[in-house]
């Protein structure tokens, strides 16, 4: 009597299967993820935020009072005089030591009621929108004494885009080149790109500490970055 060995089919189908995904498992595999912060990426922006500061009267003083991202709470100027020149309300706001802190802002326009001061925030409160500032007029005299802000243009931030490579295979990149790059649409320009490998650089999000990926500078729509290293599973290339 002969005795035979029957492996059923099932089986084999199983072990090959699992042969084929082991051995898939082992090279890296790659998503790639572009999104942009705000979703909607506007040609408009950045931009600053500009203010304009109506005074009407015939004399007496007003004030200003600031409030911006940088600075918890509101802070209020010295008494400015009805006829002050757009120099001197550019230095009551300069003077105040958080809201402002320095020659974060422009003025021109004035003195007095001959027309609109126009308050741009530059430097370090550009591109970003800001409160709008409050007039205070109550020492101001004359027919029509009043002191008020508008806002002529609300400040918008520079948009983001960010592009993430993934490796979701296996087993680590061999340290070949890897280049991520993208294209904006016209009439969207780069102004600037960095980039990083999420897990190497400490900051998985942040693109702190080291690890940089090497990028040319932007040029019009075009964005480019390189990264010569292995890339873990699990881990990412991120351009933004």
């Amino acid at each position: 009597m002969i005795a035979r060995r029957i492996v059923p089919v099932p089986v084999l189908l199983g072990l090959l299967a699992f042969a084929s995904s082991a051995a898939a498992a082992e090279a890296p595999r790659w998503v790639i993820t572009a999104t942009s912060n705000p979703t909607h990426l506007a040609p408009s922006s950045p931009r600053d935020e500009v203010q304009e500061v109506d005074v009407g009267g015939a004399g007496g003083t007003f004030t200003l009072t600031a409030e911006t991202a940088q600075c918890g709470s509101a802070e209020t100027t010295e008494a400015i005089p009805f006829g002050a020149t757009a120099g001197e309300v550019q230095a009551g706001l300069e003077a105040l030591p958080c809201a402002v802190a320095g020659p974060n802002v422009t003025v021109a326009g004035g003195p007095g009621a001959s027309a609109p001061y126009v308050v741009t925030f530059v430097a370090e409160l550009a591109d970003q929108p800001i409160r709008v500032m409050a007039a205070d007029g109550w020492s101001l005299g004359g027919a029509g004494a009043h002191a008020a802000v508008h806002e002529r243009t609300e400040g918008g931030f520079a948009a983001q885009l960010t592009v993430t490579a993934t490796n979701v295979g296996g087993a680590a990149s061999d340290g070949s080149p890897i280049t991520l790059s993208d294209a904006l649409s016209v009439p969207l320009v780069a102004t600037a790109v960095k980039g990083y490998d999420a897990y190497a650089s400490g900051e998985a999000f942040a693109g702190g500490g080291g690890a940089e990926m090497s990028c040319p500078p932007a040029s019009e729509q075009a964005l480019s970055c390189e990264y010569a290293g292995a890339v873990d599973p699990g881990d990412s290339l991120v351009m933004t």
